[in-house]
């Protein structure tokens, strides 16, 4: 679209136009969300389509029109990520650019790409960004994905895919229930996102790269694949995922783990207050299972007398809590220090247990 704009190559632009066109009402939700489940890749596609709008109007093409919608929207959306530590890494991050090149369609900045247009363009962009604004972020995002609460010192944003499994196509995490929480405008629990970035094929793309649960080592929702029908994703799934919301609470509640016989549901449950985080885990079902809830971070981990210590808040949990180095992408190919903490029990179902992340009085 681009190049046909630039030479002058109308056939070229006319079929440019109409990929991105038909191509942005599926890869994006109605509320702007792509539906892949990558807060990089969001950014990316926002900007791509931006782009296209800019031009659009310079060139007075037909399509501004609806360029400017599907940008307009995915502009006003990505508001969603601009948490206060900084922009979350949730899914995989592209090769195209860092993402601090584009973490400015999210918190407004003039900075990265947006500081590389003209005055007029930035102002175009604002202005198209406002004109879309949702009504509710809180309210309108969960059904695309994402979730979003923010409560006293604390906020946090967690994934789910609505399908269950991961869209496709995609990148493939399998990171059902994953959540990013910052305290004080720093990372608290973050998604490191990859196991690496070299071909090590699938275990990249793990459930336990997340901050996520599992059962006997099985993920909550396998690998999806193109040549799956709607009828065995349902068989091998089961019914949709489902999300409750309060102002404080995000209740969500998946029948995935089905597929192991004996289980029947998972339910996560998130709670915040001024003080605090407490994440419950309750699985219905029969039988002897061992669990893994695991947990990200590139705060200081310290151990102390009943629990452990992540920056500035105090860690407690049931179970067995063990740690190991790790490694958080921040950008491709560019990893900083993070530490793991996995949380284990072996358990009789049905089974409860609460996850307490309290922020330190001094």
């Amino acid at each position: 679209f681009l190049g046909g704009l630039e030479l002058g190559l109308d056939q070229w632009a006319d079929v440019g136009g109409r990929i991105l066109i038909e191509e942005g009402r599926r890869i994006f939700t109605d509320n702007g969300l792509l539906r892949e489940g990558s807060s990089h890749y969001h950014l990316l596609a926002t900007k791509w389509y931006a782009e296209c709008w800019l031009m659009a109007r310079k060139f007075d093409r037909p399509e501004a029109a609806t360029l400017g919608e599907i940008a307009g929207r995915a502009l006003s959306i990505s508001t969603l990520f601009d948490l206060p530590g900084g922009l979350p890494l949730i899914g995989d991050i592209s090769p195209d650019c860092p993402p601090d090149y584009l973490a400015g369609l999210a918190n407004g900045q003039q900075s990265g790409w947006l500081g590389t247009l003209p005055e007029a363009s930035y102002r175009l962009l604002s202005d198209l960004s406002a004109a879309n604004l949702p009504e509710s972020l809180a309210d309108n995002s969960p059904k695309d994905g994402w979730i979003r609460r923010d409560t006293g010192p604390w906020s946090m944003l967690l994934h789910a895919s609505p399908d269950g499994l991961s869209f496709l196509p995609g990148h493939g995490h399998r990171d059902f229930g994953s959540f990013e929480l910052h305290l004080d405008g720093l990372p608290l629990i973050c998604d490191i996102g990859r196991g690496s970035y070299s071909p090590t094929g699938d275990g990249d793309l793990a459930a336990a790269m997340h901050n996520t649960l599992l059962i006997d080592e099985n993920e909550p929702y396998p690998v999806n694949r193109p040549y799956y029908d709607k009828c065995f994703r349902d068989y091998i799934t089961g019914s949709k995922p489902e999300v409750l919301l309060t102002t404080d609470s995000v209740d969500l509640q998946t029948r995935a783990f089905a597929q192991l016989r004996g289980v029947t549901a998972w339910t996560r449950t998130w709670r915040l207050s001024e003080d605090s985080v407490t994440v419950t885990d309750h699985i219905e079902g029969t039988g002897r299972r061992h669990i893994e809830r695991h947990l990200h971070t590139t705060q200081p981990v310290g151990e102390v007398s009943d629990g452990y210590r992540i920056g500035a808040v105090r860690l407690s949990a049931d179970g067995k809590v063990n740690r190991h180095l790790s490694e958080r992408w921040k950008s491709y190919g560019v990893s900083e220090p993070a530490t793991t903490i996995v949380i284990s029990n072996d358990v009789e179902l049905p089974w409860s247990s609460k996850i307490r992340l309290e922020r330190d009085p001094e």
